[in-house]
């Protein structure tokens, strides 16, 4: 069963699709398209747990993420920067970062953009720890040579 209809839910000046499950508790929307040569081509389906699959790209002007929680743990004090020698180890032996899924692993399984973007952003967060890090130490050293250097009268 099926019923098309306007303001179906009372006057909200929606239309109105709704459809009757299937057997075996399926269902949902199929949107089809005929070739030239006959065959069927299926272009979108809208299941009826609220899941879509779209055969082909997806274009959009935005897209919300609302169930992926942020990265900001990364600046909480109890949180345990990775050392750059341990990152520089699973890069030469996994050739990928550590937390990110591989090439071949995304390839295979694709990749939720929500949790992805969220990993994204704990790597920019950490990238960000360490440049602090270094600009910390490059100030120290300059004092340092600064000092050194007025200890030996050299002048700069």
């Amino acid at each position: 069963k099926l019923a098309i209809g306007w303001n179906l839910s009372g006057g909200g000046g929606e239309t109105n699709f709704i459809a009757n499950r299937g057997k075996g508790n399926t269902g949902g929307f199929h949107f089809y398209d005929y070739t030239n040569e006959g065959q069927r081509k299926r272009l979108l389906l809208l299941n009826s747990n609220g899941n879509a699959l779209l055969d082909g790209k997806l274009e959009a002007k935005e897209i919300k993420v609302t169930t992926t929680p942020t990265a900001d743990f990364v600046f909480e004090d109890s949180y345990q920067l990775p050392n750059l020698e341990s990152v520089e180890k699973h890069i030469k032996e996994k050739k990928h970062l550590p937390e990110i899924a591989s090439a071949a692993e995304m390839q295979k399984d694709g990749v939720n953009i929500g949790d992805f973007q969220i990993k994204l952003l704990q790597k920019i967060e950490e990238l960000t720890l360490y440049s602090i890090e270094q600009n910390k130490l490059i100030k120290e050293q300059q004092e340092r040579l600064k000092k050194l250097e007025e200890k030996q009268n050299i002048k700069p």
